[in-house]
């Protein structure tokens, strides 16, 4: 009720004594507002009616969460070597309604489980190039993990470029030791390098407020 008469005073010293509100910064939630009311005239009570609720919305989500200290895991990426256990994961994800994101054999895996599942190239536009080399190294990719839930510029950009935010990392790393504990074939051993497997992890962890990394 608070933020509705704050809204209807047309963004009064109550929503002003916020920095943020709904992962927009004040001066855009202020934007918001006045842009809102200036279409009064135009648009009918119907369609303002939704727009503030979509605001009051974010506004609830985001004290809500403040709140309760939880998070909700709307999207998830998965790409991972060692398999074991992973269907049981995936299926519990899928039953809670988390969207589930993944590349080449483990978005195979996922799906000969019946699961439903995204296809990474789908969201980057890129199939996985070099060999299996470039799977998740794209803007799309780390964009949705890096980015921060209480800078609202970041959200911005992240609808700009129609970025979906990623909650839940889970990853492994390729078997080097085993590799190079079984073979003396440098060219084997070398592709055993993990690269996206540690800039995953790293982007995840660096994000730690925002994201869980497994």
């Amino acid at each position: 009720r608070l933020f509705t008469i704050a809204c209807q005073a047309k963004c009064s010293a109550s929503v002003k004594s916020l920095k943020y509100i709904g992962g927009f910064k004040k001066s855009k939630f202020t934007e918001i507002l006045r842009g809102v009311n200036n279409c009064v005239k135009v648009i009918n009570t119907s369609d303002i009616l939704h727009i503030y609720t979509w605001i009051l919305n974010r506004i609830w989500v985001k004290l809500h969460l403040e709140m309760t200290g939880n998070k909700i895991i709307k999207n998830a990426l998965i790409s991972v070597f060692h398999k074991d256990g992973l269907g049981k994961i995936a299926q519990k994800l899928s039953q809670l309604g988390v969207r589930i994101y993944s590349t080449g054999g483990t978005q195979k895996f996922i799906e000969d489980k019946g699961i439903s599942v995204k296809k990474v190239e789908d969201l980057t536009s890129y199939p996985s190039i070099l060999s299996g080399r470039v799977k998740t190294l794209h803007p799309k990719v780390f964009g949705g993990i890096l980015a921060r839930r209480e800078e609202g510029d970041d959200q911005l950009e992240l609808e700009k470029y129609d970025i979906p935010k990623f909650d839940l990392v889970i990853v492994d790393l390729y078997p080097f030791e085993e590799t190079i504990a079984s073979t003396n074939n440098e060219s084997e051993i070398i592709e055993k390098i993990d690269i996206g497997g540690v800039s995953l992890i790293r982007a995840a962890a660096k994000n730690y407020r925002d994201v869980l990394i497994v």
